[in-house]
């Protein structure tokens, strides 16, 4: 009996799909096979190292004095394999051409990069930095790990990145922030006239102070005035307090409290402000309007069967609040970081020109807390609630903000977009009734071509007037009727006029509950 031909396996062991691929692999039969660990130290990884072989793109197999990397390593194994099973069946057709084999193998590694990520296990990293910088993947790697490691990198693209947002926010809604002639009339928290010079100074010196930390981001101290003039300007206008305001606004505070030579633990609040909103928008959007009704809407771009969008609409809410969950566990931040990454391509793809074409206001919010996600959490494993977290301020100020603030959505205690529920069919929504042939030549064009019935969605009126929604605040639907009185104004029969407000009495409600109301009650009273 002849002795059987030596055949040489080197492998990642800590990859799932490697491991299982070199164990099913029938060779026993006809070769004699040693299985390395690439990760351990041996002769056969220090010669792939010698050849410019990089162990984190692929495995490498000697045999018969020659040496097969990636593609070549898995066709070799394919040829020499028997059909014994019907994996080894599989992988003999399918591997059976070298072409198709080149083909499928970056396909296969990268599916391998991303278990590797989700796991949270590290790189092999045999090759040094020279000459891992000539290989495409790792480029990005590279600048990642640069970018979470250098902290100091990382405050100034926080406060960089989310100045830029607030100034693109205010600027592409520019009547909400500016004009004092307003369609949709301010809605003021509390009940005080600031005068129009000093809110229109307010904006400016706001559009001012974004610029200067998007060219000097070190200045970040400058975050507490900036975040003290949009406070002065949400409470002179609740329709402002959007829920991307809300997050732009703390992270320019929390950020001014950062030092120029953070550590880790600087960045605490940061995180727990990211957790609390995927927890929250995904807790909220539980409900029957959420499925029956917004998400079939939202995707309606993928032209998705119905049965697939139904049960879609069923489990997005858990994966969402389930990106909370997984960015809160060190072991499962890889798979928080995967889910938020394919979330935001849906959101970008269905809302984006190619899609319903509406909403392009939270393109920057969205894209900015995922940036958020990667930068802070992608290599960082340690917990977020330690003992030492009682003393963090402004790590304090977060869990109250985002963690236990928007519970008290649930009982409308609290405002319906800081409590993260955009898009999730249970913030009361209004409609406008006008008188027949009623003058509304001053309304968006694309408002006045909605109108059926002489009824106009206000949402309509407002996200074409502002790029934004509305939806009730922290007094209720109040600050709807109070905008919505702004129509009055220019309407040639503003008694007739009314205001119906639609809610769901519950998260498993159908029914809407409605309020049928006077939209200019001051008007109607003088015809009486």
């Amino acid at each position: 009996m002849s002795a059987k031909e030596k055949l040489t396996v080197l492998y990642d062991g800590q990859c799932p799909f490697c491991k299982r691929y070199v164990h099913m692999v029938r060779l026993r039969e006809n070769f004699q096979v040693e299985l390395i660990d690439a990760r351990g130290r041996s002769d056969l990884r220090d010669k792939a190292t010698e050849l410019g072989y990089n162990l984190d793109l692929g495995m490498l197999v000697e045999y018969r004095g020659a040496y097969y990397f990636g593609d070549k390593a898995v066709f070799l194994l394919s040829s020499l394999t028997t059909p014994s099973n019907v994996f080894n069946k599989v992988m003999i057709k399918l591997f059976a051409s070298e072409k198709v084999t080149a083909f499928l193998y970056p396909i296969m590694a990268f599916f391998r990069g991303m278990t590797l990520f989700a796991l949270q296990n590290d790189f092999i990293e045999n090759l040094p930095p020279p000459e891992k910088k000539k290989i495409a993947g790792f480029i990005v790697n590279c600048s990642v790990r640069q970018l979470v490691s250098d902290r100091v990198i990382t405050a100034d693209v926080c406060v960089r990145l989310t100045a830029f947002c607030f100034l693109f926010t205010v600027l592409y809604s520019w009547p909400l922030w500016y004009e004092t002639e307003r369609i949709f009339s301010a809605a003021p928290i509390f009940n005080f006239n600031m005068p129009s010079w000093l809110s229109q100074s307010m904006v400016i010196a706001t559009l001012g102070l974004c610029g200067v930390l998007i060219i000097v981001p070190q200045k970040r101290k400058l975050g507490i005035v900036l975040a003290a003039f949009i406070a002065f300007l949400v409470i002179e206008d609740e329709l402002r307090w959007q829920p991307f305001i809300y997050m732009y606004t703390f992270i320019l505070f929390a950020a001014a409290f950062i030092p120029q030579k953070p550590i880790e633990k600087d960045f605490r609040a940061i995180r727990l402000m990211v957790i609390g909103i995927y927890f929250w928008a995904g807790f909220y959007k539980i409900n029957t309007a959420f499925i029956f009704d917004v998400f079939p809407w939202f995707v309606q771009p993928l032209g998705m069967n119905a049965g697939f969008v139904l049960f879609l609409s069923c489990i997005v809410p858990f994966i969402e609040c389930a990106i909370g969950v997984c960015l809160f566990v060190p072991r499962w931040r890889g798979i928080g970081v995967i889910l938020a990454t394919c979330m935001l391509v849906v959101v970008l793809i269905c809302l984006g020109p190619f899609g319903h074409n509406w909403g392009l206001i939270v393109w920057p919010w969205n894209v900015l807390l995922h940036a958020l996600e990667a930068v802070l959490f992608l290599y960082y494993r340690e917990p977020l609630l330690k003992k030492e977290v009682a003393k963090d301020k402004m790590a304090c100020l977060a869990i109250a903000l985002f963690w236990v603030l928007p519970a008290l959505g649930m009982f409308d205690k609290w405002g319906s977009y800081p409590s993260f529920m955009l898009y999730s069919g249970l913030p009361a929504t209004a409609d406008v009734k006008f008188a027949p042939h009623e003058n509304i030549s001053h309304l968006p064009l694309e408002a006045q071509i909605a109108m059926k019935d002489n009824v106009i969605p206000l949402i309509m009126i407002v996200g074409y007037e502002y790029k934004l929604a509305v939806a009730p605040g922290i007094r209720g639907y109040q600050n709807m009727v109070q905008g919505a009185k702004g129509l009055c104004r220019k309407l040639n029969h503003p008694e007739q006029a009314r205001l119906i407000i639609h809610k769901l009495p519950s998260f498993w409600s159908l029914d809407y509950t409605t309020t049928d109301m006077a939209l200019c009650p001051t008007a109607a009273k003088t015809n009486q």
